[in-house]
């Protein structure tokens, strides 16, 4: 799973959410209320946003030279996107448009993709290492272990 964050994991969460996104944008126009829409698409950004800047910034961490001498820039991203957060909440509440059940599902969906896609992988790991005992695949350490009993 560690490898699978260098191999781009936060991006693909990023576009299956834009892809789950947008569909259920097209459902949410059946209600023909603006300011759900609106919100939606707000949080839908901000939650994207989120995970987008987390997991670029634990990629760094993990894998990255030289993270120690940018702290100052991990430490202004984590804290911008929270400022992002409540400037948003401001201008909904400002402009009377804050439609609470639409923030909450754009914020939500993002993590809600990113939890079954690791489930998901977690699953067809699963199914891949039982594929490979069913076939009778045995390492090379039980190879030499049966040679030494014949």
């Amino acid at each position: 799973m560690v490898t699978d964050l260098r191999n781009g994991f936060v991006v693909r969460v990023c576009r299956t959410t834009l892809i789950f996104g947008l569909l259920l944008f097209l459902l949410l126009c059946e209600f023909q209320d603006w300011r759900l829409l609106v919100n939606y698409g707000v949080g839908l950004l901000i939650g994207m946003l989120f995970v987008y800047t987390t997991g670029m910034l634990v990629t760094e961490s993990i894998f990255g030279s030289g993270l120690k001498r940018r702290s100052w820039l991990v430490v202004s991203l984590m804290v911008a996107k929270y400022a992002l957060l409540i400037l948003a909440l401001y201008v909904l509440l400002r402009y009377d448009a804050m439609n609470p059940a639409g923030l909450l599902i754009g914020l939500s969906l993002t993590p809600a993709v990113l939890v079954l896609k690791f489930v998901g992988q977690c699953i067809k790991g699963n199914q891949n290492a039982s594929a490979h005992a069913d076939m009778g695949c045995i390492s090379s350490a039980e190879q030499r272990s049966d040679a030494d009993k014949v």
